[in-house]
Formats: C-alpha cells, sequence, structure tokens
C-alpha cells in the first residue's frame, strides 16, 4: 500500500490513503495508530488522551452495570470497529470510542456488520460540531439506533436518533436508553471525571 499524509480538515484526524479498500484498512502498520475507513478515505487516528480514557471508563461501567442486569452481558465495547460498508456509504469501517454490540462478542472475526445498539464518541478538543455532527449522521444511516456524542470542554452530550433529530444535554440532564436500551438512567454529570 502506498500512503501519503495530508492533514485532515476540521479534526485532527490525518488523511491516509484516497481510494482505499477493506484490504488496505487490513493492511495498516501496527504502529499505535487507529485506522478508519470513511466511504473509501482512510484516516489515521491518534491515540486518545488519559481525560478522554477517563470518560469512555465512567460511561463505560454504567454500561456495563446495565447490560449485565439486563442479560447483555459481553455487549458494551471500546474502540471496536464495525462494518458499515453498503452501496450509499462505499467501504465505511468506524469504531466508536464506546459502543452497546446488538450482540455478546464471541471471536475474533472479522468486523461485524451488524450496527451497534448505541453508538458514543467522546469529542477530542480538536474535534468540531459539524464534523462529530456528520459521524452521527453516518452512524444513523449505517442502522445505529441511538449515539451519543460527549463534549468534555462543556459537560454537555448530543442524544442523536433516527432520521436525524438531535438534542444536547447539560451536566444536570439524564441520558437515557429510551427504546433501545429501556431502563438505562445515566446522571450526565457522573460521566465527566
Amino acid at each position: 500500500m502506498v500512503a501519503y499524509s495530508i492533514a485532515a480538515e476540521r479534526s485532527n484526524k490525518e488523511l491516509f490513503r484516497l481510494d482505499a479498500s477493506m484490504q488496505d484498512l487490513a493492511s495498516t502498520p501496527d504502529d499505535g495508530y487507529r485506522y478508519e475507513l470513511v466511504k473509501g478515505v482512510l484516516f489515521r487516528l491518534p491515540p486518545p488522551k488519559e481525560h478522554h480514557g477517563a470518560i469512555c471508563m465512567l460511561l463505560g461501567a454504567a454500561l456495563v452495570l446495565y447490560c449485565n442486569a439486563h442479560g447483555m452481558r459481553g455487549q458494551v465495547v471500546d474502540n471496536a470497529a464495525y462494518d458499515f460498508s453498503s452501496a450509499t456509504l462505499g467501504a465505511t469501517v468506524l469504531g466508536p470510542d464506546l459502543a452497546v454490540s446488538a450482540a455478546p462478542a464471541k471471536s475474533y472475526e472479522p468486523y461485524s456488520k451488524v450496527p451497534p445498539l448505541l453508538a458514543v464518541e467522546v469529542a477530542s478538543p480538536s474535534d468540531t460540531r459539524p464534523y462529530l455532527a456528520d459521524r452521527a449522521r453516518l452512524y444513523l444511516e449505517a442502522g445505529v439506533l441511538l449515539v451519543w456524542v460527549v463534549w468534555p470542554e462543556t459537560q454537555t452530550v448530543d442524544v442523536w436518533t433516527p432520521p436525524a433529530a438531535m438534542v444536547t444535554l447539560d451536566a444536570q440532564a439524564t441520558l437515557d436508553g429510551g427504546t433501545v436500551l429501556p431502563g438505562l438512567t445515566i446522571l450526565v454529570a457522573d460521566i465527566f471525571p
């Protein structure tokens, strides 16, 4: 694979290759970066920072408690990629920061083609609202039923539901699983260290 680097607009993601395929994604180096394929464009993402990881762990712990109590053990995953490739999305493999999979992970098979029930993105300081709104819409288009975009700087969460409705919750509000994860409630303030 011939790779070249171009700064990606509106984010800290680095454009790694245009016209990329699933094979190109499979051939990426094991260099500490994460790679994603978005509509045939391969991006290299820097590893998350400590604050990002703390938020993921706090939110992930709440999701694990809920899932374990509701017969969904093993369905909360972090940084697991999903194959959303389709005629409209082209070659697309994304790894949300956290997800609640539709079924427990059983093996190291290729990327799941079954969209998760919930996808969570924790914004990095360089991520913009338009960039993460596009990403949320892409998840919804691929069949994800609920998307949470967490904004550490403002301690808010954008909640996205199909077809592309969004509401922003502040720290005093409560996240809920709606019809996707019935009975799930998490105080927004509790997901921030």
